[in-house]
């Protein structure tokens, strides 16, 4: 059994952690266009290279481009990913001192807070863009990036049901 010492210092953790993506999330955005385009080109060029390595067919054929276009928008939802699971570690440490009563183990309504914090963040990091130069300012990314927090949030909630459950069981 944990004390509350240890509860208070793991939520000081979880809450350090997410500040941290939120960091790199911003100094990401923060890049001028030139230079965030070097990194996904290099990126680019190690995922066509893998797939000419692992032989993976008319991979190699795909317009570059194309490849650059996934590469970045997978960096978008998957660096929102993160922070949508961060988001919903913290919103359940929240609950967990809130809750009294053990009858909402499920509380989906978790999820939905921290998917609106995230989606407002999101919106918040293109505007920021909007600012940065060659940078642009994107409906587009910040569904993409939405979506990204909907599947973190959604995963860790789903783990922690898990967690609670199997708990239940083992007290039964």
């Amino acid at each position: 059994m944990t004390t509350d010492i240890d509860a208070s210092r793991k939520k000081k953790i979880h809450f350090l952690i997410t500040l941290a993506v939120m960091v790199f999330i911003f100094t990401q955005s923060a890049l001028p266009g030139k230079i965030s385009g070097a990194e996904s080109s290099t990126v680019v060029r190690l995922v066509i290279w893998l797939a000419d390595a692992l032989g993976i067919p008319g991979f190699t054929e795909l317009d570059a481009d194309i490849i650059h276009t996934v590469v970045r928008k997978m960096a978008h939802f998957l660096e929102y990913m993160l922070l949508g699971g961060c988001l919903m570690v913290n919103t359940h440490d929240w609950y967990e001192e809130k809750k009294k009563d053990a009858g909402q183990q499920g509380a989906w309504w978790l999820v939905l807070i921290s998917l609106a914090a995230g989606a407002v963040y999101a919106s918040t990091d293109e505007l920021h863009q909007y600012f940065v130069p060659e940078r642009a300012c994107s409906l587009r990314d910040v569904c993409i990036d939405s979506a990204g927090v909907a599947v973190g949030a959604i995963l860790i909630h789903l783990l922690w049901l898990r967690h609670i459950r199997g708990s239940d069981q083992k007290r039964a």
